[in-house]
């Protein structure tokens, strides 16, 4: 090959050449801040006080699991939060996700811990701008788009250290990092944002900052482009 791309600096440590290294984009136009969220909210069916999600395809390589568990532990401490587990178990799974159902149950949280179905591409960044905090708790990912989404539409997040997480989340500063598996560091990053307002703000406008100005689609593609044009020109 005359050229090679790697989606992020994890990725490229695995090969045995050298490559340049470009990270995913997004369209920051598309997924930006709701100017009302307690509508939007509303036009969703979707509770009024602070929302938590984990969104994608649910199964133990997510670790959807890990996010039911921490909040069935968080939300007791927070009477107006609710948390929303959105997207699609396929047949292998079904029986990951019922017990993830009856957990939920069992715990008496059935009305705060919501399921949703998977939505259409095209609607998911609003239940991206009706989050408060996103959460990404991947035991293993290969890149892993949604925080960078979420983190678009004003929601930190709190995202384990695999894939490409480390390299787009700011710790401290637009999210947090836990270690994946992790319920506890889990449940006291997201239970340390709910319970600091002015952090949680500050945080969700540093998140959209940072997906403007590093994350956006067109620099993707622009980088890109210019190592076809610098191969062509030699």
């Amino acid at each position: 090959m005359d050229a090679v791309i790697a989606t992020s600096a994890k990725t490229a440590g695995y090969l045995e050449r050298d490559a340049t290294v470009i990270l995913h984009g997004i369209d920051t136009e598309v997924f930006t801040p709701h100017p009302d969220k307690a509508a939007l909210r509303a036009e969703l069916g979707l509770p009024q006080g602070p929302i938590l999600g984990c969104f994608g395809r649910i199964r133990a390589q997510k670790g959807t699991d890990v996010f039911v568990d921490a909040m069935i532990a968080l939300l007791p401490r927070h009477a107006d939060a609710a948390a929303i587990v959105m997207g699609r178990a396929v047949d292998k799974d079904q029986g990951f996700l019922d017990d993830l159902k009856a957990r939920t149950k069992a715990a008496g949280l059935a009305e705060r811990l919501l399921f949703l179905p998977e939505v259409p591409v095209w609607d998911t960044p609003r239940f991206y701008q009706a989050l408060d905090i996103y959460i990404a708790p991947q035991r293993w990912e290969g890149f892993g788009l949604p925080p960078l989404e979420a983190m678009a539409c004003g929601a930190p997040s709190i995202a384990t250290r695999v894939g490409a997480f480390e390299e787009m989340i700011q710790d401290g500063k637009t999210g947090t990092l836990i270690d994946a598996g992790d319920v506890t560091q889990m449940v006291q990053a997201a239970d340390a944002l709910l319970s600091d307002a002015v952090t949680q703000a500050n945080w969700s406008q540093n998140a959209r900052a940072h997906m403007v100005q590093s994350f956006q689609l067109q620099h993707e593609a622009d980088a890109i482009t210019a190592i076809y044009r610098q191969l062509l020109s030699a």
